[in-house]
């Protein structure tokens, strides 16, 4: 039946209901708390893992033509975290800890139950797995780690196990096996470099050079060396050609015409012009290749010529060298770190840092039971309302006139209450 949704119509409908609310309201609650008071108490137990990157990540290893490590970016440490998070929480490193503490001693209530020794060890790898929590660093690089359990000595010594099973498994990246194929490819990509080495030292050895470009250089140098002595020697007559006719017309105001020294000056003259004369021609003659300067200058063009016409070659075998030492270095780099870090592992030196080590926790994190309880005495008054008002959607009796005049859709003409009875 209909009720009226105000506080007079909730008033009678819990004054009217108060046996159904309250019996509801008094199973749930007793219910809750004999759970609440029998549940047992756990212990967690915390620690905190740093994981160094980039060049706090392993030891500096000085090789000669090295490049240094590079710090990596952002991003690629995220997901190192991430990847590092789920070697933490992976059945297989669980698995390994639960065998080593012993199925029956980390949870005893699962000895009880007859299992066998396999499914023993899953389920309780399983149940490990729900109390392990492991939580990566959002702008660090720290990993945080957390189990319960309901001993504290279990809780600790489930933390310090796994720890140490996580630092045996980062090892495990570093194995001898790793290291072998790292040296084979040093020695590979060494023999490679020797081989591209010969080979561009035999093609310099048949061309006559060291490095093209700089004998091009040198050959660009002599060539214009050599067109600026003929040019300089052309202007060097010009000057003396010129101070001597100067001297000439000074002389002339001064002595005769047939003077003995205007006369050997004059001769002078002469030869002067002739050398500038036959130095212009040897110019003409430069140009047209018919001396042995312009021999020179051609003999300097045919060989820059013919070494750009070996600059091809030239290249793609020196570039096949600056690539094969490349490899050569990076995989010899590679190979030192991977035998330093296996060294450093095998003696428990990692770039695993402990920041807060597992102890044993002195008094349980939980459960609470007073926030418990308070959610049950709320559970339990929201199911009493519940039921209530259920049983009173259920019930065909009106109660005020305002459910006749709704439901029947007739005035109400008068009403009576229930007589107390007279004694």
């Amino acid at each position: 039946m209909d009720f009226e949704y105000n506080i007079r119509g909730l008033l009678h409908l819990f004054f009217k209901q108060k046996n159904k609310f309250l019996l509801t309201f008094l199973i749930i609650l007793t219910f809750g708390l004999v759970a609440v008071m029998n549940m047992e108490p756990y212990y967690e137990t915390k620690s905190s893992l740093l994981l160094k990157f980039g060049e706090n990540a392993r030891l500096e290893v000085n090789l000669q033509g090295a490049q240094g490590y590079k710090p990596s970016p952002h991003g690629e440490n995220a997901e190192i975290l991430s990847s590092n998070v789920s070697i933490l929480e992976s059945a297989d490193l669980i698995k390994k800890v639960v065998s080593k503490m012993e199925a029956v001693q980390l949870y005893p209530a699962l000895g009880d139950q007859g299992y066998d020794d396999r499914t023993l060890l899953l389920k309780a790898v399983r149940q490990a797995q729900k109390k392990l929590t492991v939580v990566p660093g959002i702008k660090n690089n720290l990993i945080e780690i957390s189990f319960r359990h309901s001993s504290p000595e279990s809780s600790s010594a489930f933390i310090n196990n796994l720890i140490k099973a996580y630092k045996e498994r980062h090892t495990e990246i570093y194995n001898p096996p790793q290291i072998t194929f790292l040296e084979e490819q040093t020695k590979k990509t060494k023999d490679q470099l020797s081989e591209s080495q010969s080979t561009f030292n035999v093609f310099k050895k048949e061309m006559g050079v060291s490095e093209i470009d700089k004998e091009i250089e040198q050959l660009l140098k002599q060539k214009n060396e050599l067109s600026a002595i003929a040019y300089q020697s052309v202007a060097k007559a010009q000057e003396i050609l010129a101070e001597m006719e100067t001297r000439e017309a000074t002389m002339k105001a001064t002595y005769k015409p047939d003077s003995p020294l205007v006369k050997r000056l004059q001769e002078g003259i002469a030869v002067a012009r002739y050398q500038l004369r036959q130095r212009k021609d040897d110019m003409a003659q430069t140009s047209l290749g018919n001396n042995s300067l312009a021999k020179q200058t051609s003999s300097i063009d045919k060989r820059i010529t013919w070494l750009e016409e070996q600059r091809g070659q030239y290249n793609e075998l020196k570039q096949k060298v600056d690539l094969d030492e490349e490899n050569f270095k990076y995989y010899r780099q590679r190979t030192e770190e991977a035998r330093v870090n296996y060294l450093l592992n095998a003696q428990d030196i990692t770039q695993i840092s402990v920041i807060d080590a597992p102890g044993v926790p002195l008094q349980p994190t939980g459960p609470n039971k007073k926030i418990i309880a308070i959610a049950i005495l709320m559970l339990g008054l929201f199911a009493a309302t519940a039921v209530t008002i259920a049983f009173e959607l259920m019930n065909d009796c009106f109660s005020f006139p305002n459910q006749i005049r709704a439901r029947l859709g007739v005035p109400v003409l008068a009403t009576f209450s229930k007589a107390e009875k007279v004694l």
